[in-house]
């Protein structure tokens, strides 16, 4: 099944499309990151490159974590749904850049697979924490920095 993910801040709308695309075979999520403040683009002369979002935790997906643990349980923030057209070098460093400047302690997921994120993740000083499960039951990879004191 294909997915969609909807990103929209008019709840009107964003049900009407859900509903439509759900009746034709579309698995369809929808992002309340714009109503929640947490949608962030990347902009290169006047063009977005990038999205992301960075919400405060806590995040229910990661509740439960297998295969190690969180280095802290202090409050963090997540960074989410990143997403790069692919033109722009270095969009990755700014959003993890962007993010440890205003907490010091962040967590993110990624798939098994996607190891250019993965390397992306590591460069900026996070650690492998364990395996989680997002909403829809897939395991993701995670990984958590905290600010050196």
């Amino acid at each position: 099944m294909e997915k969609i993910l909807i990103i929209d801040d008019d709840v009107t709308f964003s049900l009407m499309l859900r509903t439509w695309l759900g009746k034709k075979g579309f698995g369809v999520d929808t992002a309340a990151d714009i109503a929640a403040g947490g949608s962030y683009v990347c902009e290169e002369d006047g063009r977005v490159v990038a999205t992301f979002a960075f919400l405060p935790g806590p995040d229910s997906s990661y509740d439960v974590i297998e295969g190690g643990q969180w280095r802290s349980d202090a409050p963090y923030a997540v960074l989410h749904r990143v997403a790069s057209d692919g033109t722009t070098h270095g969009v990755a460093a700014a959003m993890f850049a962007f993010a440890e400047e205003r907490i010091d302690h962040l967590r993110i997921d990624t798939h098994q697979d996607n190891l250019p994120m993965q390397g992306a993740i590591a460069k900026a000083g996070f650690k492998r924490a364990g395996i989680v499960y997002v909403s829809d039951g897939t395991a993701r990879v995670a990984f958590d920095w905290l600010r050196e004191a």
